[in-house]
């Protein structure tokens, strides 16, 4: 979901519940926040070591909205001591706006695990991403019909409370129809992942068993319109490739990926997510493949 999303849903949950009007901006540093790690990928995409230093990664774990909140913290303590924060807008305790700035961020993850494909909650345990599944990471949908509330205030088209309300509207109608869509393509189809796709009738489902994927493109109110099978090894299996899950390359590709295959060639080992590169998903765009040469002799694998 998008930043103006998240901030929107915040300021939605806050004035619902009644919050301190002087906590608000501190809630909404926190739900903005976690989305910073977009510009982390400047120096992560260079090196696959730093793979979870991306967007969806370290910064979407329980543990890196601590660090994160705990930054901005710092940092509006820097800001205030600089002159650049007048005192009187600082008026409640660093500790206090430490633990706002955080319950935002993990209402953003809690958001963002609805949707796929999913976030690392548990990193650095696990790098796994965990999802509900409702509905797609950036919805073009919902950030044409928020930003458009947003633009229209910010020109005094509307007024505040108009907004607010055409917002609030627009983001419960969208999750609402998502929760019903799921549910009506879980009865549909109870095995698979459902991975669900920009249009909200039209989903795909993977089945897997040892050797091979079965991919296929349904809508709730229509039948299958089309089915892929994709094998998991080619020339390979899973004993002569286990040996390269753990090299950083192979990594970043599991982490940005829906499925993967190996192919083993005369001269190298392809690591792919073929989803990716055959348009079913533009999303992540990014580290399609990795391929491992081989080298005869002393040394068999180069990676």
């Amino acid at each position: 979901m998008d930043a103006l999303s998240h901030t929107l849903i915040i300021v939605i949950l806050f004035l619902t519940a009644g919050g301190t009007p002087s906590l608000l901006p501190f809630a909404i540093i926190g739900a903005v926040i976690v989305d910073a790690d977009i510009v982390f990928r400047i120096v992560s995409d260079r090196s696959p070591q730093l793979y979870m230093f991306t967007h969806g990664g370290f910064a979407h774990s329980i543990v890196g909205s601590v660090v994160l909140s705990g930054l901005a913290t710092i940092g509006i303590l820097l800001a205030y001591l600089a002159g650049i924060i007048p005192a009187l807008a600082l008026t409640i305790p660093l500790a206090l706006s430490f633990f706002v700035i955080l319950a935002g961020a993990l209402i953003h993850l809690g958001i963002d695990v609805l949707a796929y494909p999913g976030i690392p909650l548990g990193y650095p345990l696990s790098d796994r991403k965990i999802t509900v599944g409702i509905f797609p990471g950036p919805s073009i949908l919902l950030f044409i019909t928020t930003g458009s509330s947003f633009v229209s205030w910010v020109f005094g088209r509307v007024t505040t409370p108009f907004a607010l309300g055409f917002a609030t509207v627009s983001i419960f109608l969208y999750l609402g129809f998502r929760t019903v869509a799921f549910l009506g393509i879980r009865a549909r189809h109870p095995r698979g992942r459902r991975v669900p796709l920009p249009n909200p009738l039209q989903w795909i489902i993977i089945d897997e068993d040892e050797i091979s994927f079965l991919v296929t493109r349904c809508s709730l109110i229509g039948r299958i319109s089309t089915q892929e099978r994709f094998e998991k090894y080619i020339n390979t299996d899973s004993s002569e490739t286990e040996r390269f899950l753990a090299l950083p390359d192979i990594r970043r590709l599991k982490f940005h990926s829906y499925i993967t295959s190996a192919e083993k060639t005369r001269s190298e080992f392809i690591f792919s997510d073929p989803l990716r590169e055959k348009g079913y998903f533009r999303y992540p765009p990014d580290f399609l493949r990795s391929v491992i040469p081989i080298i005869h002799g002393p040394d068999l694998i180069r990676g």
